[in-house]
């Protein structure tokens, strides 16, 4: 019993990211989607100027996209009348938790240099900034096929409403970039208790709670020991007549 005690808030702490984490690989956009916005497992990606694009393994690219074998977002740069900005938020609005990225350039050489060098990301909460960094790219891409372009970046996991993402350095003035696999822990749970009594009677077929098992069975063995005690009392009065 008490080995389960112990293990109690790791099963309530797994219950609870089970209920509320998510991961947000784009499986569930069709290839070759092309939006200025799009919503994937419950998230949406607003880009800038024309738009993101989604491909699979990088091979409707030309020249090769960075690559890991599945469904990417690719903001491909102002240059390409793509995006070089992408805004993350809940698509059904609320706050959440950011804490891990998968991030590449956008193509392999000999056009690497058309794309992002890093990364840079903001994280606001009703408009005020409350987490900055940026994702600095290895600048080691070798498209479909080959060994994963992609790094998985952590990040600080800061409670936000809004997560943005913009493309910097590029030689040519292309920040195209390429996101996949995004980590994400919701914030918030269900609503407060629609019964403000602080101590209700069980309904008809609810189970009580632990408090109230354990002082039932206080009664039930003070009822126990009472009887004994009168059954002794009654067994020995007529001997003492």
């Amino acid at each position: 019993m008490n080995n389960f005690l112990k293990l109690l808030p790791i099963l309530l702490s797994a219950v609870a990211f089970s209920a509320h984490g998510a991961l947000i690989d784009f499986e569930d956009v069709a290839e070759g989607t092309v939006s200025t916005s799009i919503v994937s497992n419950g998230f949406k990606f607003v880009a800038n100027y024309g738009g993101a694009i989604y491909v699979t393994g990088g091979s409707s690219c030309a020249p090769p996209c960075a690559s890991n074998g599945t469904r990417t977002l690719l903001a491909a740069g102002p240059l390409l009348g793509y995006a070089d900005r992408i805004t993350v938020s809940r698509a059904s609005g609320g706050e959440f938790r950011l804490t891990s990225v998968d991030a590449a350039e956008l193509f392999s050489a000999p056009f690497l240099a058309d794309g992002a060098v890093q990364i840079s990301y903001q994280g606001f909460t009703s408009g005020a900034l409350v987490t900055t960094g940026s994702l600095v790219l290895d600048q080691l891409v070798d498209g479909p096929g080959g060994i994963p372009d992609f790094q998985t970046f952590a990040l600080p996991g800061m409670v936000v409403d809004t997560f943005v993402f913009t493309g910097l350095g590029s030689f040519t003035g292309n920040n195209g970039f390429t996101l996949d696999n995004f980590v994400v822990d919701l914030v918030g749970g269900p609503g407060p208790d629609p019964d403000p009594d602080p101590d209700p009677d069980p309904e008809p077929g609810e189970v009580p709670e632990p408090g109230s098992l354990a002082l039932g069975a206080l009664g039930i063995a003070g009822m126990l020991a009472a009887r004994r005690r009168g059954a002794g009392r009654a067994a020995a009065c007529p001997q003492a007549a």
